[in-house]
């Protein structure tokens, strides 16, 4: 018996055993990727689609294929019941989590960035709230407002840093 790995119509394949396209799945004797046919689609060169996951270049790989007159399709990532969550992580690190109800949240509070200076985010739509948590760092330009909510010295400050300024808004 060999090592199985994958099923086709009910039957295990041998992994590193090619199996035919015409079955619904291909496994390169080469083990570099496996690639499940969609049913209704063909599989000749210039028609097929394809689930594809393997390597490229030490780069794991999940993902769409198609050939040149084959339907583009989407991937979709799933977890599991309500609980679910689909991890994000590199070096070991769990560093996002896109959480069951579709929230997008880093796993360590204040730590990682969306963009950087060479890679902005270009637009940034938001249909309710910007929330900010302010640094309570006390500026060189602190100033007694008297016209603000209330009189006194703002508790922390909003940094806005746009084409190389830094707006400081105050918060009470």
């Amino acid at each position: 018996m060999g090592l199985y790995g994958v099923i086709v119509n009910g039957v295990p394949q041998t992994v590193g055993a090619p199996v035919t396209a015409a079955a619904g799945v291909s496994v390169p004797s080469s083990g570099q990727t496996v690639a499940v046919y969609n049913a209704g689609a063909s599989t000749a060169v210039t028609t097929y689609e394809r689930n594809i996951v393997g390597w490229n270049a030490n780069t794991a790989e999940l993902g769409a294929e198609k050939g040149s007159a084959g339907s583009a399709r989407s991937v979709r990532v799933k977890a599991a019941g309500s609980g679910g969550a689909i991890i994000l992580a590199t070096n070991g690190t769990d560093n996002w989590a896109v959480l069951s109800g579709g929230e997008l949240q880093p796993q360590s509070s204040g730590t990682y960035d969306i963009g950087d200076s060479t890679n902005a985010i270009r637009d940034l739509h938001i249909n309710r709230y910007l929330n900010f948590t302010p640094s309570t760092t006390t500026f060189a330009q602190t100033a007694t407002l008297t016209n603000g909510p209330r009189a006194g010295n703002p508790t922390a400050w909003i940094e806005i840093k746009a084409a190389g300024s830094t707006c400081r808004f105050p918060v009470w």
